[in-house]
């Protein structure tokens, strides 16, 4: 449990080491699981009720609109601030969409995602 450190005053949430908050049912799931955490390149998620996977379908809808709404008008449109994990499915969502592109902007963990059409 090194990466992780608890929020004082906060029940459900825990700060990892690059200063993010994770959810503290992620960090007890890991360390129940596996008896330590996990390297950097995995991860134990949990999906209680499918929140997560109904949380990335609307974010996906939500890329496709506003691919098209640049494609369209022209004009850049912005979502975010977002995690790697939500940029990822932003970015392959727009793919999808003939005429629009995609650009991560920003210098921090959550950057924004700028939608514009393509030239």
């Amino acid at each position: 449990m090194a990466d992780v450190a608890r929020v004082p005053g906060v029940t459900d949430a825990w700060i990892n080491r690059i200063g993010t908050a994770v959810p503290a049912h992620d960090v007890h799931a890991e360390f129940m699981a596996f008896g330590r955490t996990l390297g950097d390149d995995r991860r134990v998620f949990i999906d209680a009720l499918e929140y997560r996977k109904g949380k990335d379908v609307e974010l996906r809808q939500m890329a496709k609109i506003l691919a098209e709404k640049a494609k369209d008008t022209g004009v850049d449109q912005q979502l975010g601030p977002l995690n790697p994990y939500e940029r990822r499915i932003v970015h392959m969502a727009v793919a999808e969409t003939p005429g629009a592109t995609t650009e991560s902007v920003g210098d921090a963990f959550s950057k924004t995602v700028l939608i514009s059409r393509r030239k």
